[in-house]
């Protein structure tokens, strides 16, 4: 379920690759907190309560972290996320940036004969008081898969986590683990130390 659909986003998206890490070895001793950074995004986020991050699972595919419930993996997991950042058009308002990514994943999934529809859920705010917007995405071939979105425009760049459902998904024990991602989010000042280091998806042993 969820690999098919985002082997098809990954393959729309011109976005390139962006180190991640845990914020373990940086002044932060959660050790389930995580930041994702690139040329003009830095942004940080706490794995949701009973769930863990993967900064290596798709680094080969640009996707900089991914989070599973415990005791899963990107193979056998019911449902999982994952959060990725893109330019966006400065000029741009921030519905205005959202829609046109809404619109583009829309598109993207008909080119590979999906039909999906996207709605508005609701208005979020991160943990630095940023606004956003949630995102449901229904109607894919198989009807026991759905996506959510978590999307927070920033200065240069749309910052997103993406909840993909399948069958056996519960998808209100998903939904909430994705608003309780979306609302840990909050953009940074640098990445240090993992921007210091010339691999991507870079992760720093723990303490």
């Amino acid at each position: 379920m969820h690999k098919t659909l985002l082997t098809a986003a990954l393959l729309a998206l011109a976005a390139g690759t962006h180190a991640a890490d845990e914020l373990t070895n940086s002044g932060i001793n959660n050790p389930f907190e995580g930041y994702v950074h690139g040329k003009n995004h830095c942004y940080a986020f706490t794995a949701p309560q009973g769930w863990t991050m993967d900064n290596t699972a798709l680094a080969a595919e640009g996707v900089p972290m991914i989070f599973l419930p415990a005791g899963t993996t990107w193979k056998n997991a019911p449902m999982v996320m994952y959060t990725r950042s893109r330019a966006n058009d400065t000029a741009a308002d921030a519905q205005t940036i959202i829609k046109k990514q809404v619109d583009e994943t829309i598109a993207m999934y008909r080119e590979s004969q999906q039909t999906p529809t996207a709605t508005k859920d609701a208005d979020i705010t991160g943990k630095s008081g940023v606004h956003g917007e949630l995102w449901h995405y229904t109607g894919y071939a198989s009807p026991d898969v759905e996506e959510m979105a978590a999307y927070f425009p920033s200065q240069k760049t749309l910052n997103y986590f993406v909840l993909q459902l399948g069958k056996n998904a519960d998808r209100t024990a998903g939904k909430a683990a994705l608003l309780e991602l979306a609302a840990s989010y909050y953009e940074r000042d640098n990445c240090q130390p993992c921007a210091a280091e010339p691999q991507s998806g870079c992760q720093n042993p723990a303490k």
